[in-house]
């Protein structure tokens, strides 16, 4: 029997997967395509070689599945963690994965009681994974766990940690914490708090995202927690070569202000071989992305979604491909919806992928030919 799986159309859920041509034509404005999971919250990662490295969770478990032709066809689940129902799954809470060096696959997760913050690395090209490991070195609790990795090696690992004393200036927050490996994740450093020009402390369960840019610095997006203001930053981290504190930017003054955690963090994409970085996050039920020309340095004014608000939105996903063409979609009650602008922010075409699955959250990658895949 083969190990792969074709995936096929269905509308509803079901054990098949998809991937759907939807709507627009390739030629014009790039493809959209979804794929659909067996399980929820996944996320994805795209290598040197065009494979998709796709994780997601089902059952208090932690999937990992790999694709050779841009997300058409997939290799049969692969269940990472060792003991079952261990993992902490659900709309931002699930594996995370990073390609790195000679195309090794990096994975975390956090455990089902936030205690502990599990690794495992591939030995094969995913063929093959490591037993996992607590990169934790105190008792503590945490949320909001990120991955990135790049060519020369490095693995870089954040996540919001509770082993600090609250702030009362910050309610609902956390301090970010995070750990790199300089070998490829064999070894990784202490766990430390993020060394900024500015004191970090992030809305204590919305999650990080983090990418490496292509000169080798790492930008971690996160959530505020400044007097209950609830505002997006990007966190810069300096090439290993430079050295230095990161570099805090506010992406945008919202201004929101919630006595709560959202538990809604932010979309981090950046644009393959420039200085463009574009992220997305929601604000007091509106969805809003913006962009960076000079690799989060500064931000651009943010736009939101053409059309009118039927529901509260959140959780967006932002890609833009080799054409420069921006791709946007994000929840809007259990429906996902989506949009194509160009660089200047005209809409080119909108669409709805359908309805997400009851407490997860899309995913999205760019394949070879420019097309957006819109993963959940």
């Amino acid at each position: 029997m083969s190990n792969r799986t074709n995936w096929r159309f269905c509308a509803g859920l079901s054990s098949a997967w998809t991937a759907a041509l939807l709507l627009i034509s390739p030629a014009l404005f790039g493809g959209v395509r979804r794929v659909k999971v067996p399980g929820v919250s996944p996320d994805v990662s795209v290598g040197r070689s065009g494979a998709v490295y796709l994780v997601f969770g089902r059952e208090g478990d932690a999937y990992f599945v790999e694709s050779k032709d841009d997300g058409r066809s997939f290799s049969a689940p692969q269940r990472l963690n060792s003991s079952p129902g261990t993992v902490l799954v659900g709309h931002e809470r699930g594996p995370k994965i990073a390609v790195g060096k000679n195309e090794r696959l990096h994975v975390i997760w956090m455990d089902a009681k936030s205690e502990t913050l599990e690794y495992t690395r591939s030995e094969t090209r995913g063929k093959r994974f490591s037993s996992p490991r607590n990169l934790l070195d105190a008792k503590t609790h945490l949320d909001g766990a990120t991955i990135s990795a790049d060519d020369s090696g490095e693995v870089r690992v954040s996540w919001l940690d509770a082993r600090l004393p609250p702030d009362p200036e910050n309610p609902l927050s956390l301090p970010i914490f995070t750990i790199v490996s300089r070998d490829n994740g064999e070894t990784f450093s202490r766990n430390a708090p993020l060394r900024a020009n500015i004191p970090v402390r992030a809305c204590s369960c919305c999650a990080l995202k983090s990418i490496t840019a292509p000169g080798g610095a790492v930008e971690v997006a996160y959530r505020g927690a400044y007097q209950n203001v609830r505002d997006p930053f990007l966190a810069r981290l300096p090439a290993r070569e430079d050295g230095g504190p990161a570099l805090i930017r506010k992406i945008q003054e919202n201004g929101w202000r919630f006595d709560g955690c959202p538990m809604a963090g932010p979309s981090l994409y950046h644009a393959q071989g420039s200085q463009e970085v574009w992220t997305a996050w929601m604000s007091d039920g509106q969805v809003y992305f913006a962009e960076s020309r000079d690799e989060g340095r500064t931000f651009l004014p943010a736009r939101t979604p053409a059309g009118g608000k039927l529901r509260p939105r959140n959780h967006p996903v932002i890609l833009v491909n080799n054409a420069g063409l921006v791709f946007l979609a994000w929840e809007e009650g259990l429906r996902e919806p989506w949009q194509i602008s160009d660089q200047a922010g005209e809409v080119l075409n909108s669409g709805d992928a359908g309805a997400l699955p009851d407490n997860s959250k899309a995913a999205g990658f760019v394949d070879r030919d420019g097309n957006f895949c819109l993963v959940f």
